[in-house]
């Protein structure tokens, strides 16, 4: 199966293969070297799927948490004036631990969002530095073919 990019240069379509990524190609029609990078939506999908899960997870505990700290207050009554000491207490200390929990959570999948970004510019920049110093190596000496002697 085919991967088609096009030029950064000059817009030429190209088709390669996939043991070609991670590589640089010349174009055949601008004669410019290119870094085959593997599109961003194809790469670590498994870790972005994590990172998504991580982060409606963080959401979805936090409201969860949040809301259960209310239930417990309503079940044992805490709005009453009598009460006020222990109901400000538990808000005091049940609310933020809720959303807390729950950010560090999402947190978390953007720390993971994070680490993917961080190896893609990783491998980004190698292939770059790579077409660089391709650029400034002159090309190897061709040698004269040999006179055949008789």
């Amino acid at each position: 199966m085919k991967l088609t990019f096009y030029c950064q240069s000059c817009s030429q379509k190209l088709n390669i293969g996939h043991s070609q990524i991670g590589t640089i190609v010349r174009c055949p029609a601008c004669d410019m070297n290119q870094p085959v990078i593997t599109p961003l939506a194809k790469r670590y999908r498994g870790m972005r799927i994590a990172v998504v899960t991580l982060q409606i997870l963080g959401v979805v505990i936090g409201l969860v948490l949040a809301s259960a700290v209310l239930v417990l207050m309503t079940q044992y009554q805490l709005w009453s004036v009598q009460q006020l000491g222990t109901a400000l207490l538990v808000l005091g200390l049940g609310l933020p631990l809720a959303f807390g929990v729950g950010i560090t959570i999402y947190a978390a999948g953007e720390g993971v969002k994070l680490l993917v970004d961080l190896e893609d510019n990783v491998r980004a920049m190698r292939l770059y530095s790579e077409m660089a110093r391709a650029e400034r190596q002159p090309p190897p000496p061709v040698e004269a073919p040999q006179q055949p002697s008789q």
